[in-house]
């Protein structure tokens, strides 16, 4: 059977890269994985600016919340307390305050009753005592 003519000059012809194959050359390297730039003009690299990231929207006291404290060896073993809560879905980010006086930490979260129990044991568990 002859070959065909189009089929070889397919195979000839230059690769044309489309925008996809553009942006996985330019995260190939990078570690851990992450978002190429944004390019798009209007919107820039991030959804939100940083400064409405980190403006909290829901400053208003949980009608029946309760606040609780706990205290920490150190600032980064709070955090990670902090963090631990907010992952398991028992407290907001927003919720949650960090404080640092002399050498303990402190946390102080605001919760749900039904969820102050667990969150509780959560931070005694993460190495917190109740204040």
């Amino acid at each position: 059977m002859p070959a065909d003519d189009t089929t070889d000059q397919n195979l000839l012809a230059p690769k044309v890269k489309t925008p996809d194959q553009h942006v996985e050359k330019s995260v190939m390297d990078t570690f851990p994985a992450s978002d190429p730039v944004g390019t798009n003009d209007t919107a820039g690299a991030r959804a939100a600016p940083p400064s409405e990231m980190l403006t909290h929207h829901n400053q208003e006291p949980l009608p029946d919340g309760l606040r609780l404290s706990f205290g920490f060896p150190d600032r980064e073993t709070a955090k990670l307390a902090m963090e631990q809560a907010v992952r398991a879905g028992e407290v907001e980010d927003s919720r949650a305050q960090l404080d640092t006086d002399g050498g303990e930490a402190m946390l102080h979260v605001e919760v749900t009753p039904s969820s102050a129990d667990r969150v509780k044991d959560l931070l005694i568990k993460a190495g917190g005592h109740e204040h």
